[in-house]
């Protein structure tokens, strides 16, 4: 049975302060509580300006702290390729009409008198993806591993408890009645701040303007009511009131007023408490796709290979803040190397050993081969010492790569990149597969042995039947 009577005026105020709290009273006729202590985050569109500057200074800190350090050959300082640029520059220049060898186009060339070369720090682009947030309720008003109150009556007197569960999308809220005693009407709001609650100039709660309005005759002894988890991050507090009675054995009833076990709203007040509720991240996933834009690539094996415009990634998995997996890209190809199967030179950041001619990213540096062919594992890679100067600190110049109205022109292009025109078949990044849904990326692509085609399954420790 529904019963909920939403307060105008409250719900007016809520707005005005950017808050939705959209409350749903589900009362159910059952006996204690569930032992669902964590839930999974949906991922719902935040309502609130703060939630949403919050996430977007969330995503450019982890897309910071887990940046790659892009290491180049030290050869390349002396040869005309050209290193990342700035792809809103070369996105101009094309549509200009300038069909030049694009690393004229960029001013922020590499010096190549000095030795070593010094390289410049062109963008790196990023894009985000929160894939699961696990929580469960870590304490109420502050006490570890508690998940119920109790329900006190005239001042003193215990009739009952509050109970708090989670599931994937709700906390849900579990009033239950003792030792005779019954619920005839309950009051509920709940909010990140306690300032929020509807009350008098004097503080105390106007439980009349409270969004959760329940009532019942005969009168029962549980009420559940479900609240919408997405709303609430590390803390929600709650007041609830409970008008309750129990017979007397004559045909008459003792009738009080109830509240949720908590700190008390005002102190020179009514006896009106509120109660806490705090959460912990069990597990969180995180995906960031780091994006660099190279202007021209050289022939790579002395007569075939170069065209303009290459799109080049890899992505970094986070589990709990913490790096894991990391899959990197080459010449349409990929695969993933597991914790400690990779260089981490700068903890956080793992090292991306850069192909001198066709720009792929490697988990390793390889020079190997004397002679330079197009081959897909052959693009030689000898980079000096991780403090030389031929490197990328990508954490330095983050851009995160968007679609939305106010992006930059070139963001929102969802065309080709190329020679003529900007058309060629190297296809915009925020279009290409698997961009908004990194988490099912097989785990490799490409046969698994070191061949000249397409072979990216060789270094994998992932299949290509599992998922990244």
């Amino acid at each position: 049975m529904l019963a909920n009577q939403y307060k105008s005026g409250w719900l007016n105020s809520i707005k005005q302060l950017s808050i939705a709290l959209q409350l749903v009273a589900t009362i159910l006729l059952i006996n204690g509580c569930d032992d669902i202590e964590r839930g999974i985050l949906s991922p719902k569109e935040k309502s609130s300006f703060e939630v949403v500057q919050r996430q977007s200074v969330d995503e450019q800190t982890q897309a910071e702290k887990f940046a790659p350090l892009l290491l180049f050959d030290e050869e390349q300082g002396h040869s005309d390729n050209c290193f990342p640029m700035d792809a809103g520059v070369y996105y101009k220049a094309r549509l200009n009409g300038n069909r030049g060898r694009i690393q004229n186009l960029d001013k922020r060339t590499i010096t190549v008198g000095l030795n070593p070369p010094s390289l410049p720090q062109p963008p790196t682009y990023y894009n985000y993806q929160k894939c699961q947030e696990i929580f469960r309720i870590s304490n109420m008003n502050g006490s570890a591993g508690d998940t119920s109150i109790t329900l006190i009556a005239g001042r003193s007197q215990t009739v009952g408890d509050v109970c708090a569960t989670m599931t994937d999308s709700s906390i849900w809220l579990t009033v239950s009645t003792i030792d005779g005693w019954e619920m005839t009407e309950l009051h509920l709001w709940a909010g990140t701040q306690v300032d929020m609650m509807p009350r008098t100039r004097k503080g105390n709660p106007k439980v009349g303007h409270f969004p959760i309005h329940a009532f019942e005759s005969p009168a029962v002894t549980t009420y559940t009511v479900e609240i919408p988890w997405s709303d609430f991050s590390s803390t929600m507090y709650t007041a609830i009131h409970v008008e309750v009675l129990k017979s007397n054995g004559d045909g008459t009833f003792q009738i009080e007023g109830a509240w949720a076990d908590g700190a008390r709203i005002v102190e020179k007040g009514n006896w009106a408490t509120y109660s806490s509720m705090g959460f912990e991240l069990v597990s969180k996933i995180e995906y960031i796709t780091y994006w660099w834009f190279y202007g021209w690539q050289d022939q790579c094996d002395g007569v075939s290979g170069s065209h303009h415009a290459d799109w080049e990634r890899v992505i970094v998995k986070i589990v709990n803040n913490t790096i894991n997996r990391v899959l990197f890209f080459q010449h349409g190809g990929w695969y993933v190397r597991n914790p400690g199967r990779y260089d981490l030179p700068f903890s956080y950041h793992p090292a991306v050993y850069v192909g001198r001619k066709n720009h792929g990213s490697y988990h390793w540096n390889d020079y190997t081969y004397d002679v330079q062919t197009c081959c897909y594992w052959d693009d030689q890679r000898e980079p000096g010492p991780w403090g030389s100067s031929m490197k990328l600190l990508s954490w330095n110049n983050l851009t995160p790569l968007r679609s939305d109205d106010d992006a930059p022109e070139w963001m929102r292009y969802e065309g080709e990149w190329g020679s003529t025109n900007l058309d060629d078949g190297i296809w915009s990044p925020l279009i290409k597969q698997y961009v908004n849904d990194m988490s099912n990326i097989p785990g490799c692509e490409g046969d698994d042995g070191r061949w000249c085609h397409t072979s990216g399954c060789w270094q994998s420790d992932v299949d290509s039947d599992d998922t990244f």
